[in-house]
């Protein structure tokens, strides 16, 4: 049986720092991308896989849990405040960190639920954009890009 392999893409250093507009354009090729607990890869990925890959290819090293990357960065503390690249992240309850996602723009967020998408971010959390309904409540948010 013949193989063959053939690479298709740009190779660069992991510790080479990027900017936000690259972070952008690597996390928009998850878009869709199915939801897996444990999950890292374009065949499956849960939240902070998505975010611990995504920084991991910009130069950032992030932790594996949303609860352990919420540790990482500088606070910001108001949503206003918040820049493209920050990282959101949310409880259930307990106050307990379970999800985590990237801010897109003023107003939205980039996460996986269900599948990577991007749905509506207010000052309450996210709200779920076919639905209308607050689905993950904010806990705080976090600068590792360096602006």
């Amino acid at each position: 049986m013949e193989e063959q392999l053939a690479f298709n893409g740009d190779s660069k250093s992991l510790n080479q720092k990027r900017d936000v507009e690259f972070l952008k354009q690597i996390a928009s090729k998850y878009l869709n991308t199915p939801y897996l607990w444990g999950g890292r890869s374009p065949f499956g990925i849960d939240c902070s896989g998505f975010t611990q890959q995504v920084f991991r290819i910009c130069g950032y090293a992030l932790k594996r849990d949303a609860c352990q990357q919420v540790e990482q960065g500088s606070e910001v503390a108001v949503l206003s405040q918040a820049k493209p690249g920050d990282l959101a992240f949310f409880r259930k309850e307990e106050n307990r960190i379970s999800h985590v996602g990237i801010i897109w723009d003023q107003g939205s967020i980039m996460h996986a639920s269900g599948c990577v998408r991007l749905d509506e971010m207010k000052d309450e959390g996210i709200v779920r954009s076919e639905t209308r309904q607050l689905t993950h409540q904010l806990a705080g948010i976090k600068r590792v890009l360096n602006h």
